[in-house]
């Protein structure tokens, strides 16, 4: 049974036959020389000898371990009980959120209108209406920002 092997430089595969396991041999392709490795069968019958004849340290590696806890099974909860729960505590402080949010939204928007006013009628009497859009803009935008705050917060 001829051993086969793979150049270690061009990866070729390379046959030879038994007799020459150990000895050097040249690839016919690169020209490296190399080593001949030992047949499978014989690398098989060495360790085998050698497994046979140790003692190993620890557990054999076909003993049985430590017993796997029993399998969970995952609780199955319908879309009705968790809308149901999610109702239930929503049907108990309904009130004072909606109340918040409507305090908010109209505090809110008393703000934004008197930040309006008085940037559109400073800056209009001062002849610059592009600068008054982009404070009124800006205006706008805080006090948008500051009503989201408000409005989550209240309800968290």
């Amino acid at each position: 049974m001829p051993i086969l092997f793979r150049c270690i430089h061009c990866q070729r595969l390379l046959r030879t036959p038994d007799a020459t396991a150990g000895r050097a041999a040249r690839c016919p392709q690169c020209g490296t020389v190399m080593t001949v490795p030992s047949p499978p069968h014989a690398q098989d019958s060495v360790t085998q000898a050698w497994q046979e004849g140790s003692s190993r340290p620890g557990p054999e590696p076909w003993a049985a371990g430590p017993a796997l806890p029993p399998p969970l099974h995952p609780t199955v909860i319908g879309i009705g009980e968790t809308f149901g729960r999610t109702w239930t505590i929503f049907r108990a402080a309904w009130r004072p959120c909606l109340l918040a949010v409507f305090i908010v939204g109209f505090l809110s928007f008393l703000a934004a209108q008197m930040f309006e006013q008085i940037a559109l009628v400073s800056l209009h009497r001062a002849g610059r209406g592009p600068t008054a859009l982009a404070v009124i803009a800006v205006a706008w935008l805080a006090t948008a920002l500051f009503n989201v705050w408000l409005q989550c917060g209240q309800c968290m």
